[in-house]
């Protein structure tokens, strides 16, 4: 019986190993997973400037609540403002609250992977 534990174990690493490398697939393969090119299908790249913006926050004070007056004539940006850029908060505040697009890439991989 131990014997059967041991391969279903071996099995399963296999099938996760496998999707790990055709997740990968979808960034360009290993190299575009590590490069810096961000992620502009979709939503994410809105989701991604709003991430940058509340890990910095999050990183220089503590919260992450700002203000941005970058578009029209600004606006705050709060946690409920854009409920899809909180994990990638998470990423970038880990990475020094700075914008690295490899980090975001990275965690989207994990999320499949």
């Amino acid at each position: 019986m131990n014997g059967w534990r041991w391969w279903w174990l071996l099995a399963g690493g296999v099938v996760l190993a496998g999707h790990g490398v055709a997740a990968a697939q979808l960034f360009g393969g290993w190299a575009g997973l590590c490069d810096e090119r961000p992620v502009l299908s979709g939503r994410h790249a809105l989701h991604q400037y709003h991430a940058v913006l509340g890990a910095a926050r999050l990183w220089q004070a503590g919260q992450n609540v700002c203000y941005d007056p970058s578009f029209e004539a600004g606006y705050p940006k709060t946690p409920v403002f854009d409920e899809g850029c909180r994990l990638a908060e998470v990423w970038y505040w880990l990475a020094g609250g700075e914008y690295a697009a490899g980090v975001w890439k990275w965690g989207l991989w994990g999320l499949m992977g």
